[in-house]
């Protein structure tokens, strides 16, 4: 999209990107193929794989240990597993997908070419993470954020492209964020939270309790149950990665900014009215004091 055009008596303060660090745990989960792949590798070449056939397991899962089908379902099931997890905690489904299609794609890759799927599978998916960094890190570089003096635009996306810009005087809270590594390197994240709950989400917890008794011949009424729950819900502030500021640097200069660009949007109105109200008060004195006859003027002239 580039620089957002600039308004009338509108000025760019700072143009910032999320930090490389902060990037760290979706470049974990882009190379997560490479390290899958590399537990495989180690996996393959244990005692414990190699003599699987002779092992007690392998009586009991005979399809699975010790041979080509243990490699490929081994392969998929972790990705599958990984991306499960995700796709749960984060709520988007797509990473679950993706993996699962690469381990899909790399056991059929051992399939077609009739390759040995021990040496081979661990490669496949080591190649497969490359474009996947790649593209972390191409979203990444479409993260941009501009903080002029009237409004702050976010930017981000690859495929789609999206865009908000906020103005300051809607902004009634700033929460900011930085962890270990954030104050090793000098960033964090600053979420702008406004008067409809943008950049607010809700943590929830829960909890049951359910217990039953009774058997089939315990009749109508011979059994019991008792049932509980509870739960608690929690805002905290919240927002996709290009609705907030993410990882930006330096982390405190930027907070310092945006405070002073939000109280003088906010202020400015309030002086505002302030001045109006005074201009009024002069007018109306001026307009008392016009009515008045200047002081001698009722004296009649000799």
């Amino acid at each position: 999209m580039g620089a957002p055009r600039m308004l009338p008596g509108e000025r760019m303060e700072a143009t910032l990107r999320p930090h490389p660090v902060a990037w760290l745990g979706r470049y974990l989960l882009a190379g997560f193929p490479l390290l899958w792949g590399l537990f495989l590798a180690f996996l393959f070449r244990t005692d414990w794989w190699m003599d699987a056939e002779r092992g007690a397991w392998y009586q009991v899962w005979t399809f699975l240990y010790g041979n080509a089908v243990a490699a490929h379902v081994y392969t998929v099931a972790g990705l599958a597993v990984a991306g499960a997890i995700v796709s749960v905690a984060t709520i988007r489904w797509r990473r679950f997908f993706l993996y699962v299609a690469v381990g899909l794609a790399a056991v059929a890759v051992t399939l077609a070419t009739r390759s040995d799927p021990e040496a081979v599978l661990p490669v496949l998916l080591a190649v497969a993470s490359l474009p996947l960094l790649g593209l972390a890190e191409v979203d990444r570089r479409s993260h941009r954020y501009f903080l002029t003096n009237l409004r702050v635009v976010f930017q981000g996306g690859v495929l789609v492209q999206k865009e908000r810009q906020l103005k300051y005087e809607s902004v009634t809270d700033l929460d900011g964020t930085q962890g270990a590594l954030g104050a090793m390197f000098d960033y964090g994240t600053l979420i702008p939270v406004t008067q409809s709950g943008f950049g607010l989400g809700n943590d929830t917890s829960q909890a049951g309790l359910a217990v039953g008794g009774g058997g089939e011949k315990a009749g109508l009424f011979g059994g019991a149950a008792v049932t509980a729950g509870g739960g608690k819900e929690v805002a905290t502030g919240r927002a996709r990665s290009f609705h907030q500021l993410t990882g930006v640097k330096p982390y405190k200069d930027t907070k310092y900014l945006l405070e002073r660009l939000v109280q003088e949007a906010t202020s400015t109105p309030y002086l505002r009215e302030q001045v109006e109200l005074q201009r009024e008060m002069v007018d109306a004195l001026r307009g008392m004091r016009g009515g008045q006859d200047p002081a001698g003027s009722d004296r009649d002239d000799d």
